[in-house]
């Protein structure tokens, strides 16, 4: 299409929206060509019309220079750059110049120009305390990271709000290009924390990033065992979140300790197996150094956490080691993992556990309930019918309050239960609890 057309065609646009500065929403005709990158009516706009080139739109606070700068609009923030009118660092509703939003998209071109701007602060921070660099990094554009870091007046380790750096952010989305570059600069902290006291190798290990893992703790600055403010090393969040590579990277570690507790007293093994990782929890109680019948401060133990969630396989593992109490109680409940898996239904897990010696199947919690009265409250039909028919289990045993199974069941209105305990000559379906009430009542 010739100038003319083009033109032509421009007009019709101008005079659906009445002048070429009246918005349409919000956004008046240049901030779309801006936007879109029509670079040729653009300069006809700002040339021939009497166009506001540097206005912000009502709804951002954008200015055209913005928009084009996101996009990589190249020849566009060129042309408004070069004009008076024009304030290239202009910060939008949330603070963020056009060089922030170029660097977060990886327009390299787009960058170099506008940092060559006297009146472009290359290190300018958005309302979340984010600099050009840290958007780069957090994205992963190394020509852009590459770019900045080499300016002298951009702080290459500049803390956002929530006190992370443009490393922890690279080391987080795993950009492993971008953490190397970085790690490399003299002014880069590689072990700081930010206001979780999480640092970069932390997050790269929660994130399942192994690629970053691996050149963060081969530098000398970097604490491989570093623990957050609520008492998680890098291992644990790892364990935690199912990742076996660098689980497996970070035991070989001289400084790491592979049975460490949070807060919670939680070692890696109790937060894998809680959270069914298979894998991590093989490699993890293979260990001499790890002791797989850890309590936290509840008196859980892996095992215990396994059992509540249904994690077979990984009571099955946890079972045949010889350290493993199966019947351990915790502390704040009195619970056993037989007692939890009978709650929660899981009767694969609850048939595993019945048939070891060492399990009590009718042992009571503080609360005077057995496995059997907690499936039977909670309508667990087929763990009901599995544990009433152990020896050693008594159908009708009373908490501490004097309820049965079976009223619990009829209480709850579980007529499965109910029925299947009725039917049975050990239980009697007129027993009062410490009120007086029966199943009936």
């Amino acid at each position: 299409m010739d100038l003319d057309r083009r033109m032509k065609s421009h007009s019709c646009l101008c005079s659906s929206f009445g002048t070429v500065d009246r918005v349409a929403g919000s956004f008046s005709v240049v901030h779309i060509g801006a936007y879109f990158g029509i670079h040729i009516i653009l300069s006809e706009l700002v040339r021939q019309y009497d166009v506001m080139a540097d206005s912000k739109d009502n709804e951002y606070g954008r200015t055209p220079l913005s928009w084009a700068a996101e996009n990589g609009h190249e020849a566009i923030t060129k042309l408004l750059v070069g004009r008076d009118d024009v304030e290239a660092d202009s910060k939008d509703n949330s603070d963020r110049t056009p060089l922030s939003w170029a660097a977060e998209n990886g327009h390299e071109a787009v960058v170099k120009l506008l940092v060559r701007q006297d009146d472009v602060k290359a290190d300018s921070k958005d309302n979340g305390g984010r600099t050009p660099l840290l958007w780069a990094a957090r994205n992963g554009h190394e020509a852009v990271v590459k770019l900045l870091v080499e300016r002298d007046d951009v702080n290459a380790d500049s803390k956002d709000n929530g006190g992370q750096t443009p490393l922890s952010w690279a080391a987080e989305k795993g950009h492993e290009a971008v953490v190397k570059l970085l790690v490399e600069q003299d002014d880069v902290k590689a072990d700081l924390k930010d206001n979780s006291s999480q640092t970069p190798l932390l997050w790269a290990a929660r994130s399942g990033h192994d690629a970053v893992v691996k050149p963060l703790v081969e530098q000398d600055d970097v604490e491989a065992d570093s623990k957050d403010n609520i008492g998680r090393t890098p291992l644990l969040w790892a364990a935690r979140n199912g990742h076996e590579a660098v689980v497996k990277l970070l035991v070989e570690q001289d400084d790491v300790n592979a049975d460490s507790k949070d807060n919670s007293g939680q070692t890696p093994l109790s937060w894998a197996a809680r959270n069914g990782h298979d894998a991590v929890v093989k490699l993890l109680v293979e260990r001499d150094d790890v002791k797989a019948d850890s309590g936290d401060n509840g008196g859980r133990t892996p095992l215990s956490w396994a059992a509540r969630y249904g994690h077979e396989a990984i009571v099955k593992l946890l079972v045949e080691q010889d350290d493993v109490e199966a019947d351990s109680k915790d502390n704040e409940y009195g619970r056993t993992p037989l007692s939890w898996a009978a709650e929660k239904g899981h009767e694969a897990v609850v048939k595993l556990l019945v048939e070891r010696d060492g399990v009590k199947a009718d042992s009571k919690d503080n609360s005077g309930q057995t496995p059997l009265l907690r499936a039977a409250r909670n309508e667990h039909e087929a763990v009901v019918k599995l544990l009433v028919e152990q020896d050693n289990v008594e159908a009708d045993s009373k908490d501490n309050i004097g309820q049965t199974p079976l009223l619990w069941a009829a209480e709850e209105g579980h007529k499965a239960v109910v029925k299947l305990l009725v039917e049975r000559d050990d239980v009697n379906a007129d027993s009062k609890d410490n009120g007086g009430r029966t199943p009936l009542s």
